[in-house]
């Protein structure tokens, strides 16, 4: 029983990050300009993941890292039917992405080129390949410049398609 006990604090020790070298995940501040966007998130210590679901599909966040070590990976889910344009900035840095809904085939266009430390990875992530997307989600990787200036917050800003 006291192996038990020891091995149930020792767990919820390393969960909480209170042991050295136990990297504890990040906690993020959000601050949505339109009340009905909802912007979740999952953190681990190396990875996050946020989830932006807009239902009127136009929408800006600043997304600020309040406690934590940086992760190595930051990735958004944009839960969007497409997206004419996207805007994500740092500091003084800012990269555009569009992929048109009146493209024959959906392309991504991101504005820095793919060698550029700006360049953010996109990907449609659908099982049902139409696009505009009926389910599914647009998935973005944070750029190489955005941990390399060590940034701890980022704004973003996205319209689904214009209507």
């Amino acid at each position: 029983m006291r192996k038990i006990l020891l091995g149930v604090i020792l767990l919820g020790g390393v969960a909480c990050g209170n042991f050295p070298g136990v990297a504890a995940a990040p906690a993020f501040q959000i601050e949505n300009a339109n009340p009905d966007d909802t912007i979740a998130y999952t953190a681990s210590a190396k990875q996050v993941v946020f989830d932006v679901t807009s239902p009127r599909g136009i929408g800006k966040a600043h997304i600020l890292q309040s406690a934590g070590a940086a992760p190595e990976k930051i990735t958004l889910r944009l839960h969007l039917r497409a997206l004419e344009h996207f805007k994500f900035s740092f500091d003084a840095q800012a990269v555009e992405i569009e992929i048109p809904s009146v493209a024959a085939a959906p392309t991504p266009r991101v504005s820095a080129p793919p060698d550029s430390p700006l360049y953010m990875p996109v990907e449609i992530i659908s099982q049902a390949k139409t696009y505009p997307l009926q389910t599914g989600y647009i998935q973005i990787e944070l750029p190489r410049a955005y941990y390399q200036a060590n940034a701890r917050a980022f704004t973003i800003e996205w319209i689904d398609f214009y209507r």
